[in-house]
């Protein structure tokens, strides 16, 4: 009887592929530039209000029910 399923191959790089992922990171990262000082003002602005104050993102079970009203 004649096995049908190949062997595995072993793990490696494809050089092409790794060019191309770096291409597509690189003009996506271009094409938002002109965003990038917005959303440093943004991020700025809310390290200095608190509001990435961790304890305010935290959900607590049952803050939120609607048993409470």
């Amino acid at each position: 009887m004649v096995d049908s399923v190949t062997k595995p191959t072993p793990m490696h790089n494809v050089p092409e592929i790794s060019a191309v992922g770096w291409i597509l990171a690189i003009s996506i990262a271009l094409l938002f530039l002109p965003l990038w000082p917005f959303v440093a003002l943004l991020w700025l602005v809310a390290k200095a209000t608190g509001a990435t104050d961790e304890n305010e993102l935290a959900y607590t079970p049952g803050e939120y029910s609607e048993s409470e009203e």
